[in-house]
């Protein structure tokens, strides 16, 4: 089997699976772990103060990167969870797996459900 691979210039897993590829997943994520994650900026916040150069550099940093005001959007509960979509779509493009179940139930807006869900979808996540 390994001759046929090497003679067509594939893997034997390849070969085994079809042709079809198998999804290899970087890790496993859920809802919960990028909501508490996004949770820990307002803890920072609360922690250090608002007004230390730890919290100061990574809110400046965020919004300069996503060219948002992340502070404000961390205060209203829909951009908040805007914001752990956004974490978790982009963990899902750096190759974790989440399953689909876990994103119907850890967002509480309707929108957020349904946009994650494609996406993840799009990303051979059934």
């Amino acid at each position: 089997m390994v001759d046929l691979a090497n003679i067509l210039e594939t893997t034997t897993d390849h070969i085994l699976n079809g042709g079809q590829r198998i999804t290899q997943y970087s890790r496993k994520i859920s809802v919960a772990q990028m909501r508490e994650g996004i949770e820990c900026f307002v803890k920072i916040g609360e922690l250090l103060g608002k007004d230390n150069l730890f919290y100061l550099g990574a809110m400046e940093g965020i919004d300069n990167k996503m060219n948002i005001e992340f502070e404000k959007y961390l205060s209203d509960p829909y951009t908040k969870e805007a914001m752990i979509a956004e974490a978790t779509v982009q963990n899902i493009s750096s190759g974790a797996y989440i399953d689909l179940s876990d994103i119907q139930k850890g967002f509480e807006d309707p929108h957020w459900v349904s946009v994650v869900t494609s996406y993840a979808q799009k990303h051979n996540i059934k």
